[in-house]
């Protein structure tokens, strides 16, 4: 062969691994080397599925495909052409989402069926031990061969098969058994094409729910949670819902919008909810849940609310006048602990403090024989967020209402006897006027 000489297309060869996987970072890439070799000078083209993706008149051209995701799959075709002829040559490029070794889905690449029977796509998956409920997905490709296509079938939602494939169309074999073949019955001409499997896991999620520590939660004024995720879809298909127990109302949580966090290209979803705390919301228990597309709660955090408030004294409190003394108990419910203190005739007294319940003090004091001055006690409670005060009237047996209470009753009871007498006459003294004769009555007179 002579330098120079007219020579025919003689070669045009795709040089890549047939299987490529991606990881949910991108950080995976696709190398298509394209050789070709002929004279005069080729023109070379790449393309996929009908759509050109690159050109050139070099002898060999190199495509670098980065960020790689599941719409990259499928038959690629390279195309050489001089004005002698044309050559053309394909392979098939298969990528599969990898987390680990065990991540894998098998099905053939090209299925034949007969218009009236039926076809089947056989198909096995694989994925780590850490995942759970899996969900298939069979998708076809339509028209516009750069998207991916439509659901056809999905095995969590069986009975809401395509249109076109309703009642002919099931899934083969148990999904918890890794199976996923398909079967087409009554096989039509539109169902010729590209179908596509997807499989959704529950993930078990490496990052924890956070919810954000409000500072100090006090009763009667408002506070909110924040409860976050960060991830790296900036479309999650899941979302954060609160719960609470018996007095938290969660109705009036608010999501925000996505944030985009700046490091590695990742995304944080929150949802921030507010409320004004009361005493008895605290020690209640509040849940930020994850909450997938299909209803399903996968990842949790939980936190019991520590509510402070002022101190309130409580039923149970009372002075008892005895023989001698009086007993006194002030009961306080506080967070934090109050300090408990007596106040009798302007001097502070400290009684004896034991904490009953949580957050539930008494103070107890023994008074013995107050004076007269000293019939009002004062039974005080304060911590940092208020105080409170009750007042207890005290008849102490040495004041001048103890020495007269016995004169009065026995005065009470002579007043009581004497009229008594009185009614008792009185009635008599009618009944024996009623029974006088005319001569007695005249005598009277």
């Amino acid at each position: 062969m002579e330098l120079g000489s007219n020579v025919l297309l003689t070669q045009c060869a795709l040089q890549t691994n047939p299987q490529f996987f991606y990881s949910n970072r991108g950080k995976k890439f696709i190398l298509i080397v394209l050789q070709s070799f002929g004279d005069p000078p080729l023109n070379v083209t790449l393309s996929r599925h009908g759509v050109e993706i690159s050109n050139s008149s070099t002898v060999e051209l190199n495509l670098f495909i980065h960020n790689v995701s599941s719409e990259d799959e499928g038959e690629y075709w390279c195309e050489a052409a001089n004005n002698l002829g044309t050559a053309r040559s394909s392979t098939h490029i298969s990528v599969q989402f990898l987390h680990s070794s065990r991540w894998s889905v098998k099905i053939p690449w090209k299925v034949t069926a007969v218009i009236g029977s039926c076809a089947e796509i056989p198909c096995t998956f694989d994925y780590p031990d850490t995942y759970s409920n899996p969900r298939i997905q069979w998708l076809k490709r339509g028209s516009d061969p750069r998207t991916p296509g439509s659901v056809i079938y999905d095995s969590a939602k069986p009975e809401t098969a395509a249109p076109g494939y309703r009642g002919r169309i099931e899934l083969k074999g148990k999904v918890t058994e890794k199976q996923c073949s398909l079967l087409i019955k009554d096989i039509r001409g539109g169902d010729e094409g590209d179908y596509y499997i997807r499989v959704k896991m529950i993930t078990p999620w490496n990052e924890k729910l956070r919810i954000s520590d409000p500072g100090q939660l006090i009763a009667g004024k408002p506070a909110q949670f924040t409860c976050s995720l960060t991830q790296s879809c900036s479309a999650p298909e899941f979302k954060l819902e609160w719960s609470g127990e018996e007095s938290l109302n969660v109705s009036g949580a608010l999501t925000s919008q996505h944030i985009r966090n700046s490091l590695e290209g990742s995304w944080t979803v929150s949802s921030t909810f507010s409320f004004t705390p009361s005493l008895d919301q605290h020690g209640k228990s509040l849940t930020c849940k994850l909450i997938s597309s299909d209803g399903q709660t996968t990842i949790q955090e939980s936190l019991r609310l520590d509510v402070q408030y002022r101190p309130t004294i409580v039923s149970g409190s009372k002075c008892t006048s005895l023989e001698n003394e009086v007993y006194c108990i002030c009961r306080v419910k506080a967070n934090p602990a109050a300090n408990i203190t007596w106040n009798l005739g302007g001097s502070y007294i400290t009684g004896n403090v034991s904490e009953i319940a949580l957050h539930l003090w008494q103070s107890s004091l023994r008074l013995t024989h107050p004076t007269g001055s000293e019939n009002l006690i004062l039974c005080m409670a304060e911590n940092e967020h208020g105080i409170s005060v009750r007042e207890y009237q005290l008849h102490s047996p040495g004041s001048f209402w103890d020495f007269i209470f016995p004169i009065r009753v026995a005065v009470a009871i002579v007043i009581s006897f004497a009229l008594v007498v009185l009614v008792i006459m009185d009635m008599n003294s009618h009944r024996y006027k009623r029974y006088q004769t005319p001569w007695q009555q005249q005598t009277d007179s």
